[in-house]
C-alpha cells in the first residue's frame, strides 16, 4: 500500500471546484421567495461537503494499491482517471517506489452542467 498525499495546487484545485458547485446553487437559489429556500440551500451546502469528501478518498482508494490499473505514463508523471457519479476526473501523480509514496499533482474535474 502506497502512502496517498495531495500537493497544495491539487488542493486547491478540489476547493475551487466544490466552491464553484456550491456558488452555482447558491445564485440560482437565493432570493426565490420560495419558502423553503433556507432549506433547499443547506442541501445544497451539505451535497458540496459530501462531492469534496467522496472526491478526496475515491483518489486515496484509486492511489492506494501497488498497482493503478488504467494508468499512463509520461516521464515524471503518471495519470489515471475515474468517475465520480457523472463526473470524469483525471487526476496526474507522481511516485516515490522508494518511499512508497504517491503525491497528487493535478486534478481535472470535468464539470456537470446544471439544467433549468
Amino acid at each position: 500500500m502506497f502512502l496517498v498525499r495531495f500537493s497544495e495546487a491539487a488542493v486547491t484545485e478540489m476547493l475551487i471546484y466544490v466552491d464553484a458547485y456550491r456558488r452555482g446553487y447558491r445564485e440560482l437559489f437565493s432570493d426565490t421567495g420560495i419558502w423553503f429556500e433556507k432549506i433547499i440551500l443547506e442541501q445544497y451546502e451539505l451535497s458540496a461537503q459530501s462531492l469534496f469528501d467522496s472526491l478526496f478518498l475515491s483518489i486515496k482508494q484509486l492511489l492506494r494499491p501497488s498497482k493503478v490499473l488504467g494508468r499512463s505514463h509520461s516521464v515524471k508523471l503518471s495519470e489515471c482517471h475515474f468517475y465520480l457519479g457523472d463526473r470524469l476526473v483525471i487526476i496526474s501523480y507522481t511516485e516515490n517506489a522508494k518511499k512508497k509514496e504517491r503525491t497528487v499533482q493535478s486534478i481535472n474535474i470535468n464539470r456537470k452542467s446544471i439544467l433549468f
